[in-house]
């Protein structure tokens, strides 16, 4: 029997993600809404997280979990957009 090595490397990032108790409290809807409030693509927040920009689509689409971290970086990016849409409004006036 010959095993695809894309399918055992994910059934052993899968495995090592349970086992560590890593818990994905994100659904993909959501994070595709608030990356786009962000006015973000998927390379914009590829850059932000450290990975590549498949990756923030294979979140989005549901065929890789969504870590639990996700929820604090996006917190983060939200409250500097927030800063930065201050300065803008404060240098304007």
């Amino acid at each position: 029997m010959v095993v695809n090595p894309k399918s055992r490397k994910r059934q052993v990032y899968l495995q090592f993600i349970s086992f560590f108790g890593i818990l994905f409290c994100m659904d993909k809807n959501t994070l595709k809404k608030r990356r786009g409030r962000l006015g973000m693509t998927q390379a914009d927040l590829a850059v932000e997280l450290g990975v590549a920009s498949n990756t923030v689509s294979r979140y989005e689409t549901g065929s890789l979990p969504i870590p639990a971290h996700m929820n604090l970086v996006l917190e983060a990016l939200e409250k500097r957009h927030i800063e930065d849409l201050q300065k803008t409004i404060s240098v304007s006036k």
